[in-house]
């Protein structure tokens, strides 16, 4: 699939096909939110000032969790 020279240092596939090989799903651990016109997610806060998605979840400004659970 991949020629010798593709590969990285370690014998490796390159990014983003080395991703699978985990089974990593960037949609699992981004926020469940509604967005705007812009395709920008709209965060809530807390009265505390953190940013929560819609399932009440913590996440960063960029809509990603911060916290399991």
């Amino acid at each position: 699939m991949f020629s010798s020279t593709d590969m990285d240092s370690r014998g490796e596939v390159p990014a983003p096909f080395c991703i699978e090989k985990f089974n990593f799903n960037p949609h699992q651990i981004f926020g469940d939110f509604d967005f705007d016109e812009n395709g920008k997610p709209n965060l809530m806060q807390t009265t505390k000032g953190f940013f929560i998605d819609k399932k009440g979840r913590r996440v960063n400004k960029f809509g990603w969790m911060t916290h399991a659970g």
